[in-house]
């Protein structure tokens, strides 16, 4: 079985989604830094844009690994993408996203492996919220800058090879 932390409104299928909130699609409502789960009770956890949301992301992270038998993968959205600057500025900095160096260091001790990824699913939407000559215009600047800036940072942990890893295309430590 596998779990997908903080799942928000983004269930997914084929995963026990867990969340703080009352969402629909999440089977446990639960605190990440309190997961009730036995350790190493899943083959797989996901966090997507969830260490932000936490008091304590080091706790968040721990208690994941401790619940994960064979591999973790946590998603966090890029503080230096200028995206997430407006995103920022327009919350009054009710969160604190993370650079990649901050983010690295969340890690330290644990067997991680990092990447980046450029996503413009958080556009989705935004040419229905603007005039249609500004937003193209936006989300072409926002392109151009993903290109260059990453949206997000990416960690992958493995505790060992297992059949949830062996042949997954693009994963980082296939064999």
């Amino acid at each position: 079985m596998r779990l997908n932390v903080g799942a928000g409104a983004t269930a997914l299928p084929q995963y026990l989604n867990v969340d703080i909130s009352a969402y629909h699609g999440v089977g446990v409502i639960c605190d990440v830094e309190h997961i009730p789960f036995k350790d190493r009770a899943f083959e797989a956890v996901v966090a997507r844009d969830l260490l932000h949301h936490v008091g304590d992301p080091e706790r968040a992270i721990g208690e994941m690994w401790r619940v994960t038998e064979n591999e973790m993968e946590v998603w966090e959205s890029n503080r230096r993408n200028p995206y997430m600057w407006t995103r920022m500025i327009f919350s009054g900095f009710a969160h604190d996203h993370f650079t990649p160096r901050k983010f690295r260091r969340l890690f330290i001790g644990y067997p991680a492996f990092f990447d980046r990824a450029n996503n413009f699913e958080h556009f989705v939407g935004f040419e229905r919220a603007s005039r249609k000559r500004l937003s193209s215009l936006i989300m072409r600047l926002y392109r151009m800058a993903s290109a260059v800036v990453p949206s997000y940072n990416v960690a992958y942990l493995r505790r060992r090879a297992g059949p949830a890893t062996q042949g997954v295309p693009g994963a980082p430590w296939r064999e």
